[in-house]
This record gives structure tokens, sequence and C-alpha cells, in this order.
């Protein structure tokens, strides 16, 4: 039997439930992934009294790494499947010790029964435990790591030493929540550290023969016997002279049918401060190559591409990435990836609006910081009249901007109409003017938002408590704040905003350290209290329930848009 618990639910409920309703030995599957009120030690003896346990799933779960490893790993040796959260609630001691009690271990026998996992990492000596745990599980075949926070180049090292050293893998994924480090790499040829530098989302597999995901344009271009990629794709795109020519021959000489997400990232090796700049030139080339993600079925076009990723693609004045997409008729897109300068021209959100009428998901970001692009640099120009006719809206579906330095006017927020909104990193953006425009949009019901400097101050607070119709809400920031004042200050906000199920901070603590909250409404713990914040007196009822160091479950920034996804943060954010 599958036995489910829900975000909010303490432990002794489902006790009672298996106490009463289904015999403990007759659970083979536990889902408690975001399940994050839950007593850790209740959960550890609820889990280890299944004793035909098979499938484990535990991601962003209060469940701590330690135990999940220390114990449940070992003693329940009936497990299949397993998933889990490896974060910085297992100290650097216990990543020791942990390391040192697998590579020990007298019974490994214990671990054989393992097939599958998937974790969640934060941090490099993390890792480590990871390539502990595959030393000794010989007969897991399929991993999939996604990297949540730390140095992405020394994640995708380690990767690559996983899959080197670990024959029995027959597939092996790797997902990144950190940006990839794409420009400091020279790429001639494609291999699996270079794929995974590049995009950060790679997948590898050794069946029926060893491959990866990402390929290179100029390889795809020569190749003698067509190539039949797979469901998600990576085309990297060198920027040279041939590029357009490359894309036209790679189009005609493989087979494109099998593509559903397709990321097509344009790189220059030569430049370490600027991003290469495709002008009209690339109109055709783009327009060539994405036409053939189309199938004829029967004399009908059939589209078969859902999601493409183009945001390494910055466009010069006179390229418009919303022409390239109507003229390739790419209708059935649901998810679309790019760079504020591809919508920079009068007209982009009109256009995208007819090209892309099923678009639920629409990301704009800079990718990464490291780099710069002149264009994304000015002012980015939205139309309000163009903003409520556009099909994320309409579709209720979700809106990103990532690094978009700034806007002209923030007023088209108050036409969009959507149902999730994420703003943040580098950006003259000022959150507390989010609100204003927000306020408008009834349909809000998740937002995230991640700025470096984001303070936690009566501004903020006046303009969040506006929005009425928000459930989720996640604030990201690196600034330094008091634990004792981030707990008054989410305890009042989150009470005054009457339907708002979850809030969780990401802060800097005094000593410098990365601190995280979480709020969670209960309406069994009202209790009146007064906070004074900033000379503003605020006298809610508060309510809920404040979680110290909580897993992360609603907070991700990233772009899995046409790439190999994560599990439970590839789609519209959920609780």
């Amino acid at each position: 039997m599958i036995v489910s618990m829900k975000t909010t639910d303490e432990v002794e409920l489902l006790e009672k439930y298996l106490t009463s309703v289904c015999p403990r030995d007759r659970v083979w599957e536990l889902r408690l992934t975001n399940c994050v009120v839950g007593s850790p030690d209740a959960l550890l003896s609820l889990i280890l009294g299944c004793p035909s346990l098979r499938t484990l799933r535990c991601v962003a779960c209060s469940a701590e790494p330690y135990d999940i490893l220390r114990f449940i790993l070992p003693m329940q040796k009936t497990l299949h499947t397993v998933e889990f959260t490896l974060d910085e609630r297992m100290s650097e001691k216990q990543v020791r010790s942990i390391c040192f009690s697998l590579a020990t271990a007298e019974s490994p026998e214990e671990f054989l029964n393992l097939r599958y996992v998937y974790v969640e990492v934060s941090g490099i000596e993390r890792m480590d435990v990871i390539i502990s745990l595959m030393n000794i599980s010989v007969n897991v075949s399929h991993l999939h790591v996604h990297f949540l926070r730390g140095n992405f180049a020394e994640a995708v090292v380690k990767c690559k030493m996983l899959w080197d050293c670990r024959e029995h893998l027959s597939s092996f994924t790797f997902t990144s929540e950190v940006p990839s480090t794409a420009c400091l790499f020279s790429p001639q040829y494609m291999s699996p550290v270079v794929g995974g530098a590049i995009c950060g989302n790679v997948l590898y597999t050794r069946k029926p023969h060893t491959s990866w995901n990402c390929f290179m344009m100029n390889e795809l271009a020569m190749r003698q016997r067509p190539l039949r990629p797979g469901r998600e794709t990576v085309v990297v795109v060198p920027w040279w002279l041939t590029a357009v020519q490359m894309m036209r021959e790679a189009g005609v000489r493989n087979t494109w049918s099998d593509v559903r997400n397709l990321c097509v990232a344009l790189i220059d090796p030569s430049s370490y401060t600027h991003y290469p700049c495709a002008g009209v030139a690339f109109h055709e080339g783009l327009v060539d190559f994405l036409r053939h993600f189309r199938n004829n079925v029967e004399y009908e076009e059939y589209e078969h591409l859902t999601e493409l990723n183009v945001n390494s693609f910055h466009c010069a004045a006179d390229l418009d990435m919303t022409e390239v997409l109507f003229d390739a008729g790419l209708t059935w897109l649901t998810a679309l990836s790019l760079s504020p300068c591809g919508v920079q021209r009068l007209g982009s959100l009109r256009r995208l609006t007819v090209a892309c009428p099923f678009l639920n998901d629409l990301d704009v970001r800079v990718y990464s910081d490291v780099l710069r692009c002149s264009r994304c640099q000015q002012d980015l120009q939205l139309s309000s009249k163009d903003a409520a006719e556009l099909s994320v809206g309409r579709n209720g579906g979700r809106l990103t901007f990532v690094g978009v330095p700034r806007f002209k006017s923030l007023d088209f927020l108050s036409r969009c109409n959507v149902r999730e909104l994420r703003m943040g990193g580098s950006s003259m953006v000022a959150p507390e003017q989010l609100g204003d425009p927000l306020v408008f949009n009834e349909r809000l019901r998740c937002l995230v938002l991640g700025y470096d400097n984001m303070q936690f101050d009566a501004r903020l607070y006046n303009s969040l408590k506006k929005l009425h119709n928000l459930r989720l809400l996640c604030l990201r920031s690196c600034a330094y704040h008091e634990t004792l004042q981030v707990k008054g200050y989410i305890q009042s906000l989150g009470s005054f905003m009457n339907h708002l199920k979850v809030l969780h901070v990401h802060y800097t603590g005094p000593d410098g350290s990365f601190q995280r909250l979480t709020w969670v409404r209960h309406a069994d713990t009202i209790e009146e209290l007064r906070y004074e914040l900033d000379d503003v007196l605020i006298e809610p009822v508060l309510c809920g329930r404040v979680l110290s160091d909580a897993p992360c479950v609603i907070c991700t920034m990233q772009t899995f848009i046409g790439l190999v996804k994560p599990k439970y943060r590839d789609v519209h954010t959920k609780f």
C-alpha cells in the first residue's frame, strides 16, 4: 500500500492511520516529500516501523539526513528506491562520520537491494557522501543528483568521478539550482564535463551505448549517419562565422522527432567579459533549424516540441526571438526561456502571444552575471496592454524575471494575471515596489523574490501585505538579519495575510552563516503577541508555526525549461 502525508500533517496522524486502518507490514511506499512539520524522531520511528518498505520518498522532508544514511538505509533492507535531501542540516562532523561508516561497513549486503537513488545535495563536502554511498551500493542502476548550493564547477567534476568509477550505473542525471560556468570552458568537442558545465543539466546513459544528451552543433552538422537525440536535448552552438550554415546542416542531417525539450546554447569560448550577440544573420539559421522539430502526420503538421530554452542567445538590435518563433511555427510551445534582449523590440509580447498561444511558463533571464550583454542592460519596456493578452496569463501560468537589470515600468505586472511570479537576481528593482502593481492581479497565488540586498523591513512588509490572495511566499536574501527579528517578521506577515499557507525565507545570520526559516499556517496555534518593527507597531493575531532550518520547498529561482529536470521542482510551484 502507498501511504502519503500532507505537508502540514503531524506524524501522529499518520501513526493513528497505520494503527487503525493499514497494518505497517503492508506499507511498501511512503511519500513524505515536502513534509516539513513532522518531528524528525517521530518520522524516523515511523519509517523504521514499516518492515516491507520498498520505496521512500522524503525530499525536503523534516527527516534528518544523518538518520536516513545512518539508520534507515542500513536497517530497511527491502528498500529499492530512495529519494532524500542532503543539506545544511547535516554538519561537517556528521559528513565525516557517515563517509567513514560507509567506507568501513562490515555488511555491505545491507545496501544491495537499492536500485534507484534521487538526492538533493547542498555543498561539495556532501557530494563525498554520495560517492561513498555509491561505492557500497553496487546494484544502484539509476542515480540522480540535484545540486542545491555550492561551487558549481567542483560539483561537475565530482559528478564526472561518480560516472567514470561506477560502471554499475546505467543512467546518471545531474541537475543544478546553481548557474553553470560555461564561460570558463573552451569546448572543441563534447564531453560529459563540458556538457555539464555548459547547461548544468545532463543525462548520461550506458545502454545501449555510452552517451549523454548534450551535442556540439558543428559535430551534428558533419554527421554522415543521422543521430536521433532523445526527449531532452542540448545543442551547443560555437560562436563561429559558419554557425548559421552549421544550424542548417545539423537540422537536415539528423532526426529530431523524439525531442520534446530543447536547449540551444550560444557560446563564445574566446570571450570572458561579454555574451556573444547574435544578429539578423542568425534569424534564418534558427528558423531553418527549429522547423525540423515538426512532424508531418497524415499531411497534418503535428508539433512535438513543447519546451525551448534560448536564454543564452543574446540578440542584437536587428534580431527578435519572438519573430524567430513565429516564423518557425512553434505554436505548441508550453514553456519558453529567453534573454531580456530577445524581447526588447516593440511589440515582442504581442508577437509572442500570437506565436505561442499555449504558453504557460515564460522565463526571461540573464542566465549568469559573469558575462555582460549591453542590450540587456537597457530598460526592458513591456506594454501593459500586451501583458494583459499574454497567453501565459490566460493559461494560469508562471512568469519569471531573473537578472533583468531594469524595467521601464512595472505597470505591466498589474495586467499579466499569472498565478505564479518569480523575480530576482542582479536588478535595480526594489522589491517593495512590487506590491502596488501586483495588488491588481487577483489570480496570483505564489510569489518568489530573490534579491541579495533585500531587507526584511517595514517597507517590504507594507508592500507584501496588500497581496491578500497569496498562498505561497518566498523571500531569498543574502543580507544580514537577526534570527529573532526574522521570526517575528514572518509570523506577523504570515498571520496578516489570511490566505497564506507557507512563508519561506533565506538570509545571512550575524555570524555570516546561511540561514532559513519557514512559517506554516496552523489554526490551532493562535496567540496574541505584540511585535515592534522599525518604529511601526504591528498588532495582528499571530498564528502559525515557525520552523528553523526546515528544508527548501518553494524557493527555486532556476529554470529547467528545455532541460533535464529535477523531481518536484520542474513544474509550477506546489506545496
